[in-house]
């Protein structure tokens, strides 16, 4: 692959998500507890919506840097670069969309933060003589986006703030916040934490369903009880949000494919936790977790419409923050929504911002001019946030 150096660090364009077994390792290593920035997760959404782009007019092509210090890889900038006749060619995260992937962001070796992020503006903004005249070591691109990033993410800040200072226009806007849950060491310290009618409530579910042995939770451990979970999930989703007068996600046929090869990766890897709720033996309820060291991660539910009188949302979830607790898990993510029952449960808000950058080039200024007077930047303007990372760092208004 072509390379571009900056202060030490090569930084390179992968052809291919389809990695040697010792950068497989090292990637997953870099990703910490975070199993959305994942390869099992990513390379399953780039086959089904970036790979496989059938819209009209869309145009994907991976476009994932990696920067190597000494020949080991210490930073991953997990992108694709997409074209529509509207944007333009827009550099996203594997990932974005609809899917609802949370935490993109960066993959950084601890320490390398600032240089990765530097070295990424370098190769995105920077020019050099070739033999075919001066040329951009990236290819052309009108939008940088990133969605739903932490707000006290350094890589990020380190790049924005160097494209900033090139002549990048920096938009920023709140995005809905991620809800955590902090676990203590045991069940009974955790019920301690809820109000008092939540903590009888509680104990009403335990005693009268799951003591008596009405309410059982099942678990896809192999091939054949994750499809039979698949299944379940998907049918409890669909017919939750159709009884809504609402299109549930599994009625989209790349979600549906997605997320089936997502899990079976997943289980292999040993980074999927699949529930489902038997009340009488019915099924009323299933979860789609994500997990990863001390972490787990709500990202899929479905619940049976004709159950809502045991509350099965409430049920699968007082036995899953059960379940979190006696595994040792620290952190129970509720991910992002502001839904009133995380508050419930005692998980906090955690800030996350929406960024979109645009090139001082002639073209992305002119696409910028048309994104900012639609409709779609209209929340953007209202809240203020459209200000540049010096602004941000210096607080001025």
């Amino acid at each position: 692959m072509e390379t571009f150096t900056h202060q030490g660090l090569v930084v390179g364009r992968l052809p291919t998500l389809a990695l040697p077994a010792d950068a497989r390792a090292r990637w997953r290593e870099l990703c910490g507890d975070n199993p959305f920035r994942r390869l099992e997760w990513l390379e399953n959404w780039w086959r089904a919506y970036g790979a496989d782009a059938s819209e009209a007019g869309r145009r994907c092509e991976l476009f994932t840097l990696v920067a190597l210090r000494e020949g080991r890889i210490v930073g991953v900038a997990p992108w694709f670069r997409e074209y529509s006749a509207a944007a333009g060619h827009s550099i996203r995260s594997l990932g974005a969309g609809g899917v609802c992937s949370e935490y993109l962001g960066l993959m950084i070796a601890p320490g390398y933060e600032i240089a990765f992020g530097e070295a990424l503006a370098a190769t995105l903004s920077e020019r050099r003589a070739t033999d075919r005249g001066t040329q951009s070591p990236a290819p052309p691109w009108d939008f940088l986006e990133f969605k739903g990033i932490r707000s006290d993410d350094a890589a990020v800040e380190a790049l924005l703030a160097r494209l900033s200072a090139g002549g990048c226009s920096v938009h920023r806007r709140r995005a809905p916040p991620c809800w955590r849950l902090d676990l203590p060491d045991t069940w009974d310290d955790y019920l301690g934490q809820l109000s008092h009618s939540h903590r009888k409530q509680v104990r009403r579910i335990e005693r009268r369903l799951f003591a008596t042995g009405r309410a059982v939770m099942r678990r896809a451990v192999d091939e054949a009880s994750l499809d039979r979970g698949l299944v379940i999930l998907t049918d409890l989703h669909q017919r939750r949000w159709e009884r809504l007068g609402q299109t549930g996600c599994f009625a989209d046929r790349r979600f549906t494919t997605f997320l089936c090869e997502a899990a079976r990766a997943q289980l292999d890897a040993g980074d999927l936790s699949l529930h489902w709720l038997e009340l009488d033996g019915r099924p009323i309820a299933a979860e789609y977790h994500l997990v990863s060291g001390r972490a787990i991660y709500a990202y899929q539910s479905g619940i049976d419409p004709d159950a809502l009188g045991y509350e099965p949302g409430r049920m699968i979830t007082v036995a899953l923050v059960r379940d979190a607790i006696a595994a040792g898990r620290k952190t129970y993510d509720f991910l992002r929504g502001d839904e009133p029952y995380k508050a419930h449960f005692r998980a906090r808000p955690l800030e996350m911002t929406d960024i979109r950058l645009a090139p001082p080039t002639t073209s992305a200024r002119l696409r910028e001019t048309l994104w900012l007077a639609g409709d779609s930047v209209k929340s953007w303007l209202k809240a203020g946030l459209g200000r540049s990372v010096p602004d941000m760092l210096t607080g001025t208004n």
